[in-house]
């Protein structure tokens, strides 16, 4: 479903202004001629101030309530909230006949994200769920590389992701706490881009260990982790691929990001710090080597995407919800299989052309 008004600039509410909604989404939204952002809301009001404060014309809200109380014409709610409320401000959007687009989780369980899957589907909206890398410009690339059979069979992959979490961020306090951890922070990602390349998992054998379980922060006191902030992940794909994540949020060292793709023809794979300075090499069976230029995505090109379809001036992005279903399935799936020390299997699938670019791209 697209705006009732296409062609017109979205009415957006950007609710959330914390590291994430303030540095990223916020100067997009106010810049973006395809949206007009109308309001900002979070619960701790002087936040909220500061980025009206941003954008001439938003008004601030310090919650959920009084936001749609207030906004009676919104067309879309950016959810840049903590993990832990994601569902219910999604929820709230979407009983409004708002569309959404959602910061990753989508939702603490796989069962309430298929309930606000199914709210969308009923109330004939749009869900667009992060991550949203598979319309960046470098999965694409790499989809591509797949498809043309450049790897011959891929029988194999590898995604290392790494960050060097300090105390004293914006997202301390969620990050610590029980409800969020290395899987929904940072394993979410490689999830979601290697299935998007070698299609579906059947299964998933995960380790789960908190390499940092106190920590010093910024103004001296001790900060206990209630969750796991390191882990390692294999999947079976349904295509008889296997693939494997190693993450960490105590990495020691600057953000990295890693993922090859191996197959019997050659290899490919980016390496940089996502999304921005991405680099790409193809590397053949004989040993030589092709660096591949693929464009800069910025953080939130997703938004600008959904936005540009919703006002009708754009391709649907490819941000499947059933592919984020079934990574949310994964990352419950990767729990259990922490928990039991077992090879634990799926009972979700997507189809991959839901995550592919069609018509002429980006629709520009």
């Amino acid at each position: 479903m697209a705006a009732s008004n296409p062609h017109i600039p979205l009415k957006v509410a950007l609710v959330g202004c914390g590291f994430v909604g303030s540095s990223a989404y916020l100067p997009m939204l106010c810049s973006e001629p395809w949206t007009d952002l109308v309001a900002v809301c979070d619960s701790d009001r002087s936040r909220a101030q500061s980025a009206a404060a941003r954008c001439p014309g938003a008004t601030c809200y310090a919650s959920m309530s009084e936001l749609l109380a207030s906004e009676t014409t919104l067309d879309l709610v950016v959810n840049a909230t903590p993990p832990p409320v994601h569902e219910p401000v999604t929820r709230a959007a979407l009983e409004r006949g708002i569309h959404v687009y959602s910061e990753k989780p989508l939702a603490q369980t796989y069962e309430a994200a298929v309930a606000l899957s199914s709210l969308s589907a009923e109330r004939d909206l749009c869900l667009f769920p992060a991550p949203d890398t598979p319309s960046s410009a470098w999965l694409q690339r790499l989809a591509e590389i797949v498809e043309a059979g450049d790897l011959g069979y891929i029988h194999s992959a590898h995604c290392r992701i790494g960050e060097a979490f300090t105390l004293g961020r914006a997202r301390e306090q969620w990050l610590l706490g029980p409800n969020v951890g290395v899987l929904e922070d940072l394993v979410v990602y490689p999830l979601t881009e290697l299935t998007a390349l070698l299609g579906p998992a059947v299964g998933v054998f995960a380790l789960l260990t908190n390499a940092r379980p106190s920590r010093v922060a910024v103004d001296g006191t001790m900060a206990y982790a209630a969750n796991y902030d390191t882990a390692h992940v294999l999947l079976q794909h349904a295509t008889g691929a296997v693939s494997s994540i190693d993450a960490s949020s105590s990495c020691g060292m600057p953000d990295e990001y890693v993922l090859e793709l191996r197959g019997v023809n050659g290899r490919a794979g980016i390496r940089g710090k996502r999304p921005q300075s991405v680099t790409m090499a193809l590397r053949d069976s004989g040993g030589q080597v092709r660096d591949i230029p693929v464009p800069e995505d910025d953080w939130c090109a997703g938004v600008r995407y959904a936005a540009h379809y919703l006002s009708g001036v754009g391709d649907r992005p490819p941000i499947s919800i059933s592919h984020s279903l079934h990574v949310t399935e994964l990352i419950e799936r990767c729990r259990d299989s922490a928990a039991t020390a077992a090879y634990c299997g799926l009972d979700t699938s997507f189809s991959v052309r839901d995550v592919r670019w069609v018509g002429d791209g980006r629709g520009e």
